[in-house]
């Protein structure tokens, strides 16, 4: 299954990714407002790709997605819609440094919120960041999503509501 956007599409992670993956998620400054909030070494990243691979089998239409470029297939970063036991699904995803600026977390936003709510008839979407994260969060607003409440003392909940379940 694919999601396409104008610039990208979204596909299953395969093992072949790793590469790509592993020069992202070893970048300390794309690690910063992750959970981790360090760079991973290469071992701890094939560990993740593999769970995460095993558990995307499990979820048919929920799962972490690599996101690559429709013009030439390089990877653009990764992204996720999954059930996190919350009111709502949460979206994610992460870009390697030198594709930040260029609109790619706004059209990654845009097309798992589409995916979302036209595929899945989902009532509404819920995205964690830190908040310090200001690029983020300025990525969601664009996106529609609006402040819920904070998690923890550094961590914001924002969600967007689906326009067509509102009564």
């Amino acid at each position: 299954m694919r999601i396409i956007g104008s610039r990208i599409y979204l596909r299953r992670l395969k093992i072949e990714d790793l590469n790509d993956i592993i020069v992202m998620e070893s970048d300390p400054e794309v690690m910063l407002f992750t959970s981790f909030r360090r760079a991973l070494t290469p071992q701890e990243i094939e560990n993740r790709l593999y769970k995460t691979l095993t558990r995307s089998g499990e979820q048919i239409k929920l799962g972490v997605w690599g996101v690559f470029s429709l013009s030439d297939d390089s990877f653009v970063g990764w992204s996720m819609l999954e059930d996190t036991n919350q009111p709502f699904l949460e979206i994610g995803y992460m870009l390697p440094r030198h594709r930040w600026g260029y609109g790619y977390a706004t059209e990654i936003v845009v097309c798992l919120k589409s995916y979302a709510f036209s595929q899945l008839n989902q009532p509404g979407l819920w995205a964690i960041t830190q908040s310090k994260n200001h690029a983020s969060i300025a990525v969601l607003c664009k996106c529609d999503f609006v402040f819920s409440h904070n998690l923890s003392y550094d961590l914001q909940v924002y969600q967007c509501l689906n326009a067509q379940q509102i009564i």
